[in-house]
């Protein structure tokens, strides 16, 4: 089990087209701060992970939160294949009346190579 603690920057550049017309254009900079958790278990050559994290706090966004379940295969001593779902969410709401709440979500799958 690992904790985890960092900080998350987003740069959101959003605009609305009608036609040939902007309506709307806005430039927003903030960074979050997160904490989180960590978890692997290796069972011969099958791994397990899970990973957490909730930042934010009225800091830079409202809330924002990302989940990883994965399941994976060692290849060998140096390399691994995973698959798996990810989600996340960020809930940011300015003093200005602009508001972006998102989620985004959906399988992932990769190769991690480790040193």
């Amino acid at each position: 089990m690992d904790g985890l603690f960092g900080l998350r920057y987003f740069g959101l550049k959003p605009s609305i087209q009608i036609g040939q017309q902007n309506e709307f254009t806005k430039n927003l900079d903030f960074i979050d701060p997160y904490f989180g958790m960590r978890f692997k278990t290796v069972n011969d050559k099958w791994i397990n992970s899970a990973r957490f994290d909730v930042g934010g706090f009225g800091i830079g966004s409202k809330i924002s939160w990302k989940l990883n379940l994965l399941i994976g295969y060692q290849i060998s001593d140096l390399s691994s294949w995973h698959i798996g779902y990810q989600g996340y969410d960020v809930n940011y709401e300015g003093n200005n009346s602009f508001m972006y709440d998102i989620y985004t979500g959906g399988f992932i799958t990769g190769f991690n190579f480790n040193f």
